[in-house]
């Protein structure tokens, strides 16, 4: 049989790691974790109903899209047979044909009418999510900034990443 000796190796360079393991926790230190735990809560919360909100001003740019394809179609009606509608009185033009919803319901609107709606709708969402933008920019700085202080006293003993799912 053969025997191993075991020396023991001196550490090489580890001293910076071996002073940051042994950093001391101190009531700010702890203060500035729960305030990036906090921000990154709410900026999470914030991101889930800025991505909602372009998802809907997706569909409000796809709804004026296929508004005004439809009004080509229309345009090439017009040339041929005009599409009327016979009432009690006679024949009577489809001035009220999109179903624009509101809130649970739907309601019959001229193409003008959902293009003016439309329109609306699509500057509230833009300026919504101007607004989200504006409120999440100063709190991702803040993180960073917190996060690179503590990074910088505790370097790889403390993981404020985040991990993709």
């Amino acid at each position: 049989m053969s025997s191993v000796k075991l020396t023991p190796v001196p550490p090489t360079n580890a001293g910076d790691e071996a002073n940051k393991a042994d950093e001391e926790v101190t009531i700010e230190d702890q203060r500035s974790i729960n305030r990036f735990a906090r921000l990154n809560a709410k900026e999470d919360d914030l991101d889930e109903m800025l991505k909602s909100l372009k998802r809907d001003l997706a569909n409000v740019k796809e709804a004026t899209d296929e508004l005004l394809l439809a009004d080509d179609d229309d345009d090439e009606d017009e040339a041929g047979d005009d599409e009327e509608l016979s009432g009690a009185g006679g024949k009577v033009r489809d001035l009220s044909n999109i179903h624009f919803r509101i809130g649970e319901g739907f309601i019959a609107v001229s193409k003008e009418e959902a293009e003016r709606m439309l329109e609306a709708k699509q500057k509230e969402l833009d300026a919504e999510v101007r607004e989200l933008e504006a409120r999440i920019a100063p709190m991702k700085e803040e993180m960073s900034t917190i996060k690179a202080k503590l990074y910088a006293k505790f370097g790889a003993n403390i993981n404020l990443d985040l991990e993709d799912n």
